[in-house]
């Protein structure tokens, strides 16, 4: 899988294609993502949700010099699979701004603890914000984030597992927010086709 500026649609072949394919990208990105508890929510990354993301950040600040999207395309090649792995954007969501205020705090480190767990094998847990600088010696500590990105790194074992059916469950450990889902067959089958030689 690529994405190349070449590959890319123009402002204008976007919006056309934009408006008569949103039911179909909306049930791609539905059927890549997977709820957890009231509060988060991941969406599974692939070459697909990328350009569309990538598209609509083109879309909406116009732009269409070269070296706008190239910086663009940059940043969300951090976010694509590399045929081993499965990238996931977690986001946490609350919609009372004073409750986020005090609950969000409370959640740090959380993206530390998501884990995916392959039925009968070891489970697999995410690594965390890899692109972020690493804190000073002696900073303060960041402000809370509500955005996070995520990588599931699989043995070859887990992987053939997944590819021929086994289930898995998601889930986060952090005891302010443990939760344990099973991950529903549709999208285990959309991920299994993440495992596979990518660049971008």
């Amino acid at each position: 899988m690529s994405i190349s500026a070449e590959s890319l649609l123009s402002l204008e072949d976007y919006g056309e294609y934009r408006r008569a394919h949103q039911a179909e990208i909306q049930e791609y990105r539905r059927r890549r993502s997977v709820l957890l508890g009231e509060h988060m929510s991941l969406q599974f990354e692939s070459e697909q949700t990328l350009r569309y993301q990538l598209q609509e950040v083109l879309l909406a600040e116009r732009l269409v010099e070269p070296e706008d999207i190239q910086r663009e395309l940059s940043l969300y090649a951090r976010l694509l699979p590399s045929g081993s792995n499965w990238r996931a954007s977690l986001l946490i969501e609350f919609t009372d701004p004073q409750q986020r205020e005090v609950e969000l705090p409370a959640l740090q480190g959380a993206e530390q603890r998501f884990f995916v767990e392959v039925q009968g094998m070891e489970r697999v847990y995410a690594l965390a914000n890899e692109d972020l600088p690493p804190a000073a010696p002696g900073a303060a500590p960041d402000k809370p984030s509500a955005v996070h990105f995520l990588r599931f790194e699989f043995s070859p074992e887990q992987r053939d597992a997944l590819r021929i059916g086994t289930p898995a469950n998601i889930g986060c450990e952090h005891p302010a927010y443990p939760v344990d889902e099973p991950i529903p067959a549709s999208t285990l089958s959309s991920l299994v086709g993440d495992f596979q030689d990518t660049a971008i």
